[in-house]
């Protein structure tokens, strides 16, 4: 992931975690702290990052399942509490509780799942 300044021609950052070898299909920031954000990858990573705290791996990884395929999609901070939700491509979605989210490293996550039946 490249982090740019729009008023630069070049990227300010890039960021990169070192056992990533798919490709990244969401980003977005946390509403609640500038240097936070979180993405998922095609092979059902979640990566949240802290760039007050280093770019070179996320502060948080959690790798899929074994033999798991399921692809995340996206990813979406909540604007009103410590939750994240990831959606993937069998129309799951997985909400998780994060702790001590706000202006300091994220310690804590726990995953509750939803199921959308068609």
């Amino acid at each position: 992931m490249k982090i740019w300044n729009s008023r630069q021609m070049y990227s300010v950052m890039t960021c990169h975690s070192m056992h990533l070898t798919h490709q990244i299909n969401d980003v977005e920031w946390s509403p609640f702290t500038s240097t936070i954000f979180g993405c998922v990858t095609d092979n059902g990573k979640i990566e949240i990052w802290d760039l007050s705290r280093q770019s070179v791996d996320p502060i948080i990884d959690i790798k899929p399942n074994e033999g798991a395929t399921l692809s995340r999609k996206s990813i979406k901070f909540s604007r009103s509490s410590q939750v994240v939700a990831v959606g993937d491509n069998d129309f799951g979605i997985d909400i998780y509780r994060m702790f001590n989210l706000e202006h300091v490293q994220v310690k804590h996550m726990f995953r509750f799942n939803i199921n959308i039946l068609f």
